[in-house]
């Protein structure tokens, strides 16, 4: 379960490749999605949305990983 960290967010989706496979409303500043992952090679990004459909927030959960992974792979 996430925890958003403003006051104001409305909507959370999960994105796969660009395409919303979850969506819900923020009750009491929270938010539970399921989603796929690295279906395909495609990460999940996580965006948040206010009361006019703005979005204000978004991050994959792996961001940084991907970096750390190639380093990785280099130094072998």
């Amino acid at each position: 379960m996430g925890t958003s960290a403003a006051v104001g967010w409305r909507i959370a989706t999960a994105e796969l490749a660009g395409l919303a496979v979850d969506q819900c409303e923020l009750i009491d500043e929270r938010f539970t999605l399921i989603a796929p992952d690295d279906y395909r090679q495609d990460l999940l990004d996580i965006r948040l949305f206010g009361s006019k459909n703005q979005e204000l927030a978004s991050e994959s959960l792996y961001a940084g990983e991907e970096d750390e992974d190639e380093e990785g792979a280099a130094a072998e």
